[in-house]
């Protein structure tokens, strides 16, 4: 089954495209969003233009969920390279291994990494509204660098509109690329190994994650198809698992996405829940398997279809329960 077909689980109407911004505003308020709409598409159209005539641009920082990672910078930043244009990026170090092409080769001219910092502060989308005090330091530089320069700058982090209802949008009209990371980080083919990106939840229940799992009860099913089950992810946005209790397992949290790259390449299947790490999947070319604890419309998944359009590789599935991950093992195993 491909993404594509999982129209029928969303809800309805709130994909965040720009059209979504004038929702609730009266005249003048809408009269207003337009200009801003209107400057947002002039300044990319200018950055893009001005990208190619000088052949290099400054852009950055971003320090947003993983999802928006995968989704809005990496296959931008795949676009300017293929496109032979040099990067000067600032961004977490740990995005550092999805910023390759498929011979390994560095995406970026230039990288001024940031510490994660996760563990005291979680982003939203691309913002962050009080960054440590050191990180602060270090993207202050970077901007003040960037407008000081005679190379094109995307702030993409300052002006939220410019990111959210723009930026976004905007690069999904042939302005994208996406690499095959398998290509470098697959050893010998793929291995009878699923890969667990165990969330970890601050409620019971969002219309955007589903409920919760027991993962240790999701191991125990799928070790029965797997001769290893292997849970990865960011310790900041995981469950701890340290009661799992078999020795099939193997419990893999890291916050260096080398990691992530090296699990999921080389794995038959990727588990998660809708949240940011399924797009994992379209660059390693592992199927993926959803697991939503609960019943649809899924918030959020109109636009995981919708920024998923680009990906070649959108091989999915999902399943709404317990029975459902068995039934699903069941049906790849006799196939």
């Amino acid at each position: 089954m491909l993404l594509e077909n999982f129209k029928n689980y969303c809800e309805k109407g709130q994909e965040t495209t720009a059209f979504k911004g004038f929702r609730g505003l009266n005249f003048f308020g809408s009269l207003k969003f337009s200009f801003i709409l209107l400057k947002n598409n002039r300044t990319l159209n200018k950055f893009e233009r001005d990208c190619f005539k000088e052949n290099a641009c400054y852009i950055g920082p971003f320090i947003g969920e993983f999802g928006n990672f995968l989704l809005h910078i990496v296959p931008f930043l795949s676009y300017l390279y293929k496109n032979k244009i040099d990067i000067y990026y600032c961004g977490i170090a740990n995005q550092a291994p999805f910023l390759i092409d498929d011979n390994g080769v560095s995406l970026v001219k230039e990288f001024v990494y940031l510490r994660d910092f996760f563990h005291e502060v979680k982003p939203s989308g691309n913002r962050i509204d009080y960054l440590p005090t050191d990180v602060y330091k270090i993207v202050r530089k970077f901007q003040n660098k960037s407008r000081e320069s005679n190379i094109p700058y995307l702030d993409i982090y300052s002006d939220v509109n410019l990111y959210w209802y723009s930026y976004r949008n905007w690069q999904l009209k042939s302005r994208q690329h996406i690499f095959k990371l398998s290509n470098y980080y697959l050893d010998d083919g793929k291995k009878n190994k699923v890969v667990i990106f165990p969330r970890k939840m601050s409620t019971n229940f969002t219309q955007n994650n589903g409920g919760v799992w027991d993962y240790n009860r999701i191991g125990i099913l799928l070790s029965k198809y797997f001769e290893e089950v292997v849970f990865i992810g960011h310790p900041a946005m995981s469950e701890s698992l340290n009661d799992l209790d078999s020795k099939n397992f193997k419990l893999d949290l890291s916050n260096d996405n080398l990691n992530v790259l090296k699990h999921c390449s080389n794995a038959k299947l990727i588990v998660s829940q809708h949240s940011g790490a399924v797009h994992v999947s379209g660059y390693t070319q592992t199927p993926l398997l959803i697991i939503y604890n609960g019943l649809p419309p899924i918030k959020g998944l109109d636009d995981t279809l919708r920024f998923r359009a680009n990906f070649p590789y959108n091989n999915a599935d999902i399943v709404f329960n317990y029975e459902g991950i068995k039934n699903y093992c069941n049906n790849i195993d006799n196939e």
